[in-house]
């Protein structure tokens, strides 16, 4: 949810207020004596989740409404670096490790809509779904070619 703040400084917390409402028209809070959960959980708000914030991590990823940017938190973004460094290291790759591997590339890739082409050649190496994937020495293109083996 969003909202932009007014010269009276009170449409966020209306905005709060009406969504509470609405989520317990849909989802009414348990009756008195009822073993049923509220569905606005305390615990969570107490933490800090329904908190107005100009930068929220949702879903896997940082927003930022002040640079209205999208983008990896910094420690999943520098484990994605150090992983396929350390991939690219090797001369084959097992399956299972590489289905990991663009299977993150993928969630990055999300935010960026022009780069689900680079993730092409990565899917064409998962054609036939082999045993491993190698990693070749550097083609024309300056990119690593990838191979599979059964």
């Amino acid at each position: 949810m969003a909202a932009v703040e007014d010269a009276a400084g009170t449409l966020p917390q209306q905005t709060a207020r009406a969504t509470l409402h609405a989520i317990h028209s849909v989802f009414p809070p348990p009756s008195v004596g009822s073993d049923a959960k509220d569905p606005i959980s305390e615990k969570k708000l107490q933490k800090g989740d329904g908190r107005w914030d100009t930068q929220k991590e949702i879903l896997g990823y940082v927003l930022d409404g002040i640079t209205r940017t999208v983008q990896l938190p910094t420690d999943q973004a520098d484990a994605l670096v150090k992983e396929i460094r350390a991939v690219l290291q090797n001369t084959r790759i097992q399956l299972k490790r590489f289905l990991s591997l663009v299977g993150r590339l993928q969630h990055a890739a999300r935010i960026l809509p022009a780069a689900r082409g680079f993730l092409t050649p990565l899917y064409n190496a998962l054609k036939g779904l082999p045993d491993s994937v190698g990693l070749g020495k550097r083609a024309k293109s300056g990119m690593p070619s990838l191979t599979w083996q059964m």
